[in-house]
């Protein structure tokens, strides 16, 4: 169990400029965003940019194609990979945006991604606010019965070691996590799956896990990196952005576990659903999709299909 303070080790990796990841205005590339004059902390503009696909956008509802705009709400508070501001505290840059945009362009039809807070992402759609969210939210049951989902994202969590310890723990799951030192964010379903793992590992007569909670990604790093905890976990998808933002002193240890889908939100009379699943479905099949995900570092967490209400998962 860590008890040693090496040096702390600053955090610049981690806070990586968003800039390297964005292109002009009307580019599909990944990590484009719109450069927008108009553009404000609450909505973000994308010009649809390139040519469309013609099947793709033939079959869009009238009342978009008329319209012209996809409207999109994501919640740009929750952070790297999926969305966050960039440094201008307008910009809001991640996988939802270079998705958002991609899926625009071949549609043939301008994206406004509205920031929304995530609680008020499901009402908004029942309110007919936008056509649909597009965020990290899990595709359960429950929600099921509120809105429908294209999944566009294995989710679960995954740990996070220091690569010059010698002593990290290695393939580490939390069925292996007994007797160490894990940093988690506070509140979080890492922090609640230690918990529970913490009985099996005292039934089984073993040491408990030590659970140290962190209000941040970055102070969770910090502690790993100055040798106060063996691991870190957090969501898998942020944990394989962090570890290839800063892969000279961090590495993954062992396979996602938790796991779920995360799914782009619709109302469930949406006619716009089976569009977006269709141009989803093209994007996997022409590489986009995955050169969108390669770009943060979460190609391990890819769907192999676009999926309606966790069909990817049977």
């Amino acid at each position: 169990m860590k008890r040693s303070t090496r040096s702390a080790v600053t955090l610049s990796a981690l806070a990586i400029s968003a800039l390297a990841l964005t292109a002009c205005t009307g580019s599909a590339t990944p990590g484009s965003t719109s450069g927008a004059s108009s553009n404000t902390a609450d909505i973000n503009y994308h010009a649809a940019a390139g040519d469309a696909d013609k099947t793709l956008a033939d079959m869009l509802p009238a009342a978009v194609s008329d319209k012209g705009t996809l409207v999109i709400a994501t919640d740009a508070t929750i952070g790297e990979p999926f969305a966050s501001y960039d440094t201008d505290g307008v910009t809001i840059v991640g996988i939802v945006p270079d998705l958002a945009y991609a899926m625009g362009d071949a549609l043939g039809v301008d994206v406004e991604l509205r920031q929304v807070v995530f609680a008020n992402l499901i009402p908004g759609l029942a309110a007919e606010r936008y056509d649909f969210s597009l965020a990290p939210m899990l595709d359960t049951a429950e929600r099921q019965e509120q809105v429908d989902f294209i999944d566009y994202l294995r989710g679960g969590s995954q740990f996070i070691v220091a690569k010059d310890d010698a002593d990290a723990p290695k393939n580490l799951s939390p069925e292996t996590a007994c007797g160490l030192a894990i940093g988690v964010t506070t509140g979080s379903v890492e922090e609640i799956s230690l918990t529970e793992q913490n009985e099996v590992c005292t039934a089984a007569g073993k040491p408990a896990i030590e659970i140290l909670s962190y209000k941040t990604n970055n102070e969770g790093i910090l502690a790993l990196t100055s040798g106060r905890i063996d691991a870190y976990g957090t969501a898998a998808a942020q944990g394989g952005y962090i570890a290839q933002t800063d892969n000279d002193r961090l590495t993954l240890s062992g396979e996602p576990f938790r796991g779920g889908l995360s799914g782009m939100a619709f109302p469930k009379t949406s006619e716009l659903l089976p569009v977006i699943q269709a141009t989803l479905q093209k994007f996997i099949d022409d590489g986009v999709y995955e050169q969108i995900l390669t770009t943060y570092g979460v190609q391990q967490l890819a769907v192999p299909m676009a999926g309606k209400n966790n069909e990817a998962m049977e």
